[in-house]
C-alpha cells in the first residue's frame, strides 16, 4: 500500500490486494477534508482475474460526458464498454466484489 499526504488536508492512497480467487483489485483513492468533511474527489478501482482478463473497473475520471451518472461510471470487461454507476468508495466495491463472487 502506498499513501501519499499532499498537502492542504488532501490525502490519496494506493492498493493492490490479490483477492482469494487469484484475482487482482488495484484501488486508487484521493480525498480531502473541507470544513471537518470528508470528500473523495478521484477513485479508480481495477478488477481483473489471474491472467489479466479485465472485469470491472469503477472510476470518475471525467470522460464519457454522454453517461447520464458523469462522471461515475464502470467499464465492464473492454475499455469500451461503459455504463452509467452511481458513486462508489473501496466498501461499495467490495461489497460489489463479494456479491460477483458469490
Amino acid at each position: 500500500m502506498d499513501y501519499a499526504e499532499t498537502g492542504g488536508g488532501a490525502a490519496q492512497y494506493r492498493l493492490r490486494v490479490t483477492l482469494l480467487d487469484g484475482s487482482l483489485l488495484q484501488c486508487v483513492e484521493r480525498a480531502h477534508v473541507e470544513s471537518e468533511v470528508f470528500h473523495i474527489e478521484r477513485y479508480s478501482f481495477h478488477w481483473q482475474r489471474a491472467d489479466g482478463t479485465f472485469l470491472p473497473r469503477w472510476d470518475n475520471a471525467p470522460h464519457h460526458r454522454e453517461i447520464p451518472s458523469f462522471p461515475h461510471h464502470v467499464h465492464i470487461g473492454e475499455e469500451c464498454n461503459v455504463l452509467t454507476h452511481e458513486a462508489v468508495d473501496v466498501f461499495k466495491v467490495l461489497e460489489n466484489i463479494e456479491a460477483m463472487l458469490e
